[in-house]
């Protein structure tokens, strides 16, 4: 800070004093007590008009006022000599873009798709519990056609805006239909492919525990179906999910079949 500049901060806190003296001490502390809003611009033209005035004769002080201008002078000269925008920020600035431009960037997240919420369902008396998305849900009984005779089955179904997911299990067979574990596996294959009217694509046999099953899937232009058909027991147990071709999720269906599970009492 120069001498001059100094001199008259100076000259300014005491002619605030002075007011003190010959107006009182409310309009002096008022005065004191403002505070200016930071601006580079209104801080640059303060300095410019106290430059080009000339000093004011200093009138002799008491220590008490005197003490009173030194403090105001450390205040202003405190104020006036922050560093501005101009001064400090644009340097801030600079640094922060060179530390954007060479840091180091940052791994993309990977995003997989999200399973719907999962319920679980309990069929104590018929052996079985099963896990599927949550959604409107449906029961009903729906009679298959098994070689001329007639198969009834209670379905359980839950909807979703892209999918359908069937758990069924069919009335106990003829004793004649469960001859040939394998033909009355073929049958049930054939038979809900009828019903649905959609080609079959795939084909091949599975288990569950030792009893026999086969996995198939049917497909229409705009829709595919995934089944898997088990006979245990003396029941069918068929599991299915109905997907639109544009919006497949494997995932959902391996976690639907996979939850599939038999209880103790499957022998009922």
């Amino acid at each position: 800070m120069s001498k001059l500049f100094k001199t008259l901060m100076l000259s300014v806190a005491m002619s605030l004093v002075t007011l003190t003296t010959s107006m009182g001490k409310t309009l002096s502390q008022q005065v004191l007590n403002l505070t200016p809003t930071p601006s580079h611009s209104g801080a640059n033209l303060i300095q410019s008009d106290l430059l080009a005035q000339s000093p004011p004769q200093i009138p002799n002080l008491s220590d008490q006022q005197r003490l009173q201008v030194e403090q105001e002078v450390n205040r202003l000269q405190n104020y006036f000599g922050r560093p501005t925008f101009f001064e400090q920020g644009r340097s801030q600035l600079e640094q922060e873009i060179n530390r954007l431009q060479t840091a180091q960037p940052a791994p993309l997240l990977t995003v997989q798709p999200s399973l719907q919420p999962w319920q679980s369902f309990i069929f104590k008396s018929e052996g079985f519990a099963v896990a599927m998305p949550s959604g409107a849900v449906t029961e009903e009984t729906k009679t298959v056609k098994m070689a001329n005779d007639p198969l009834n089955f209670q379905m359980l179904t839950t909807l979703s805006p892209v999918s359908r997911f069937v758990v069924a299990y069919s009335e106990p067979l003829q004793p004649t239909q469960l001859e040939d574990p394998q033909a009355a596996l073929r049958i049930a294959r054939n038979a809900i492919a009828d019903t649905a009217k959609f080609q079959l694509t795939e084909d091949q046999p599975i288990s569950l525990d030792n009893y026999p099953g086969r996995e198939f899937s049917l497909k229409s232009a705009d829709e595919t179906i995934k089944m898997r058909v088990f006979l245990i027991q003396q029941r069918l147990y068929a599991l299915g999910v109905s997907q639109q071709n544009s919006k497949q999720s494997p995932e959902e269906i391996t976690t639907f079949f996979n939850s599939f599970r038999l209880l103790n009492n499957v022998s009922l």
